[in-house]
């Protein structure tokens, strides 16, 4: 089985009569005392999606989820809720949901050094699909002890997944905060796990301030 590692939005046409939009977003430090104009600025990027699934990162606790999901998501779709959160050290990740077309079974934060880790469990509602979702938010920074502790981090999102596979189908969703593509938290969870972790991008480099990676899009 292989998992799939996620840093865009992706459809799941498999997993129901109708696509299951997944998403995820690093939304910066959201917290009570974030500005209107982000919160504006939010909703409309969002709105151009409408996800069935929203992982988010970076958000300050229990307020800052609450908030998102009131300020920005209830203008985009009122049907996402927030599902099952803890509120860790550091910023959190925070899962939302189409509660129409996608039940949480089950949430399980995991402590790494410095943030949590979460694996949730949804189940596609109409359907026999179930979803093995971890959010992460990996280290930041680019000297050496940064590079060094997502390894560590990658290392335990290879052994949440080793835990489930077989059982379901399983994303990787988040901000890995990784610079190239021969950094070793990446080729951990792209080469050395057991059940390979597939980047959908597909682009190996060295992507950091470098234009040559950008997507463009032209307006016409």
């Amino acid at each position: 089985m292989k998992h799939l590692l996620l840093f865009l939005l992706l459809s799941f046409p498999a997993l129901a009569q109708e696509p299951i939009r997944l998403c995820t977003y690093n939304v910066l430090n959201f917290s009570d005392q974030t500005s209107g104009e982000r919160v504006a600025a939010l909703e409309t990027v969002l709105d151009e999606i409408v996800p069935t699934i929203l992982v988010a990162h970076e958000l300050a606790g229990q307020i800052g989820a609450e908030r998102f999901q009131k300020d920005v998501l209830q203008f985009v779709d009122s049907r996402l809720a927030l599902g099952a959160f803890v509120d860790g050290p550091d910023s959190d990740n925070a899962l939302y949901v189409d509660t129409t077309r996608v039940t949480v079974v089950a949430h399980t934060p995991v402590t790494t050094s410095l943030r949590n880790l979460d694996a949730w469990t949804v189940a596609i509602n109409g359907t026999a699909d179930t979803l093995l979702i971890v959010g992460c938010h990996l280290k930041a920074a680019d000297d050496q002890a940064s590079r060094d502790q997502r390894a560590a981090e990658a290392a335990v999102i290879n052994q949440i997944l080793h835990t489930y596979t077989g059982r379901y189908e399983c994303v990787v969703a988040g901000d890995l905060n990784v610079y190239s593509s021969e950094e070793e938290a990446y080729q951990i969870l792209t080469t050395f796990n057991t059940s390979v972790v597939v980047d959908p991008i597909n682009k190996p480099g060295a992507w950091h301030n470098n234009e040559a990676f950008a997507n463009r899009v032209v307006l016409e």
